[in-house]
């Protein structure tokens, strides 16, 4: 979906990185982090389950270093939450988990409890993939990446 960080609360935490919503072609997850939600009933409302993504990413440029290696710049650690997650499909979560990408797509909901509803699909470049639905998106923090991580 074109401009799919218009649906994103802080997107523009990386989009004044990157100038625009990154495709996050060849990131990598390096930390997943699953909370259940609260479902005790004498709580005022539900709390669902709640994935948070650790996302190492960057910009690949057009130039070419002394060694003839592409330049890659901005290199971020972005922290993304994910909302009222359903039907989550994790594949093989490993020391490595480069994606070819992240797909969001939207879909504004008639009935139900929320407006919107999101797809997302952490796109498998080897062997990690993930995918599930949302209620919502936000990303936490973009901060830069340093080789300690």
């Amino acid at each position: 979906m074109a401009n799919i960080q218009t649906h994103i609360e802080g997107s523009e935490k990386l989009t004044c990185i990157f100038g625009h919503w990154p495709s996050f072609h060849d990131a990598e997850v390096v930390d997943l982090h699953f909370w259940r939600g609260d479902s005790m009933t004498e709580r005022s409302h539900r709390r669902f389950p709640v994935l948070t993504a650790k996302i190492h990413l960057w910009e690949l440029t057009n130039e070419i270093d002394a060694r003839g290696y592409y330049v890659l710049r901005n290199h971020t650690l972005a922290t993304l939450r994910f909302h009222d997650v359903l039907d989550l499909e994790i594949e093989r979560f490993r020391n490595q988990n480069v994606i070819i990408g992240l797909s969001i797509k939207s879909q504004e909901l008639s009935e139900g409890p929320w407006k919107r509803s999101f797809a997302v699909e952490f796109e498998p470049a080897g062997e990690f993939g993930a995918t599930f639905r949302c209620s919502r998106i936000e990303v936490m923090d973009a901060l830069p990446w340093t080789q300690t991580g």
